[in-house]
């Protein structure tokens, strides 16, 4: 499943879950029939999969949801705009127990930044 989500991902075809339901974001041209069929057919699979390698919740303290992921090759799962945080990002801001201002300015630059930093 983790090689086929991300050879959709490489070929410009995000798969993500918002809200339960499983969506994508695709480059023009790039969702093909094919690719469509493979998608329903592996639907719940994919769901499933989805579902054991990130986690969403609400923060109160940034005001919006963010996702944990397993590592940072999950981050093609989350929905475009959205910001995503590996494990071991989670356990260093735990240990540090940032003030709440400190903490929304790293989730604002990991944000402008595309995820990429923190």
């Amino acid at each position: 499943m983790k090689k086929n989500l991300l050879e959709f991902y490489r070929n410009g075809i995000r798969i993500y879950l918002e809200n339960g339901k499983l969506k994508y974001n695709a480059e023009p041209g790039k969702m093909t029939q094919e690719r469509k069929t493979w998608l329903k057919n592996n639907k719940e699979k994919v769901k499933a999969f989805i579902q054991q390698q990130s986690l969403q919740v609400y923060s109160e303290a940034l005001e919006e949801e963010i996702y944990f992921i397993r590592g940072q090759e999950y981050a093609h799962l989350v929905p475009p705009g959205k910001v995503a945080y590996t494990l071991e990002e989670l356990e260093n801001l735990t240990r540090k127990w940032p003030e709440r201002e400190l903490l929304r300015n790293l989730h604002r630059a990991k944000k402008n930044f595309n995820g990429e930093v923190i």
